[in-house]
């Protein structure tokens, strides 16, 4: 944070800038310390909150490019298609017949970027089959 910005991940290497991160150092320059610690303490929970959140998103992408390649690989395209990706869920429409294997390896593909990001402990995916989507 000491820079203006803050490393999201170390995959990646994305990172978030700060746009106001100069007023940092004039708040603390001129003693106005109610703001200073105020816009400090902003910048300390958002960078708790985003390598969090940062991460799960890149593990979400990863895990759809995975199951993008599995349903290529598969000739799975006209059953099975990627709707939306939302904050760490992937959602699919899939035609009857194939929910059971799109669940499975969709999962499959989440746990594998998972183990990407986080080395010491597997994390875990679960699939949700409904006729509707269940955020």
């Amino acid at each position: 944070m000491s820079q203006g910005f803050i490393e999201i991940d170390p995959i990646t290497k994305r990172k978030f800038y700060f746009g106001d991160f100069n007023k940092l150092k004039i708040y603390k320059a001129d003693k106005d310390w109610k703001r200073y610690y105020s816009l400090k303490g902003k910048y300390e929970r958002a960078c708790l909150n985003y390598i969090i959140q940062g991460s799960a998103g890149s593990i979400t992408k990863l895990a759809a490019i995975f199951f993008r390649k599995w349903l290529n690989d598969n000739n799975l395209n006209e059953f099975i298609f990627i709707t939306n990706l939302v904050h760490d869920e992937i959602n699919l429409e899939v035609k009857d017949g194939f929910t059971d294997i799109a669940a499975r390896n969709l999962e499959d593909c989440m746990q594998k970027a998972g183990a990407v990001w986080c080395t010491t402990i597997p994390l875990k995916a679960d699939a949700v089959i409904t006729n509707y989507w269940t955020h």
